[in-house]
């Protein structure tokens, strides 16, 4: 039976290590398949994990539990996500549950309540991927003329925060899952990664007219400025102030 994919959204990287501990997923066909520090990274992170269940702490800097889910949801109504909590949010947690929100825990951490939901959680996972439909394959004399499109529209959209797979999805009319193995065949990179390199080659030049980090970030369509200077050490092999001290 295929494994379930779960993903953690917390800033604290102490949380995220707890939950991986302490939680029997493999007891409910589950596994941590990857996590993410703010919402904006894992807007990013979901394009690569294509997880079935995000655990998601309601209260994190830039983008918060709230505004992730929903930008998350309309970008995949099949995803379940479960909101981390504390006792004194609940204002939050409803207005998390009018969104499409499926569930929350508790914080800090109770194995025994996340455990009866889990097993829900797996039930209704399992119905999904039953009910998923298959998707029509690009005729292969239009395939070069897809991903030059594609391409295009990244390079005239880059600053677009809302600007990922899932987006570009729903632009071309494809499923994402589809359009994201499609992507990688025929160009041998990931389509996020298409869409951070554009936006790091711009922030490069940005950069380099001595422009401050946040405000690059902003520009190439990535407000978090902690996720922004991840990508960017990623992609230069440096951070930020130390491109600009030698450009």
């Amino acid at each position: 039976m295929e494994e379930i994919k779960v993903m953690l959204v917390d800033d604290e990287i102490s949380i995220r290590n707890i939950m991986k501990r302490v939680i029997p997923w493999k007891r409910y066909g589950m596994y941590v398949a990857g996590e993410a520090g703010s919402g904006a990274e894992a807007l990013n992170v979901i394009e690569i994990v294509e997880p079935d269940i995000i655990l998601c702490d309601i209260r994190m800097p830039f983008m918060n539990g709230i505004e992730f889910s929903k930008i998350a949801l309309e970008q995949n109504e099949d995803l379940l996500i479960v909101m981390l909590t504390a006792y004194d949010e609940f204002e939050l947690v409803r207005e998390c549950l009018r969104l499409g929100v499926k569930d929350y825990f508790l914080k800090p951490v109770n194995v025994e309540e996340i455990e009866e939901k889990l097993k829900k959680l797996e039930e209704e996972v399992r119905i999904k991927k039953r009910r998923i439909k298959k998707y029509a394959v690009i005729p292969e004399e239009d395939e070069h003329e897809v991903i030059r499109k594609i391409q295009k529209y990244i390079y005239e959209n880059y600053n677009n925060k809302e600007l990922n797979v899932a987006y570009i999805a729903k632009v071309f009319n494809f499923n994402s899952s589809y359009l994201s193995r499609f992507y990688k065949k025929e160009t041998g990179e990931l389509l996020v990664d298409t869409i951070i390199r554009i936006r790091m080659e711009e922030a490069m030049g940005l950069a380099q007219s001595g422009m401050k980090m946040y405000m690059t970030a902003a520009k190439v369509g990535i407000p978090d400025s902690n996720y922004f200077g991840k990508c960017f050490k990623k992609y230069t092999g440096m951070s930020y102030s130390n491109f600009q001290s030698i450009n």
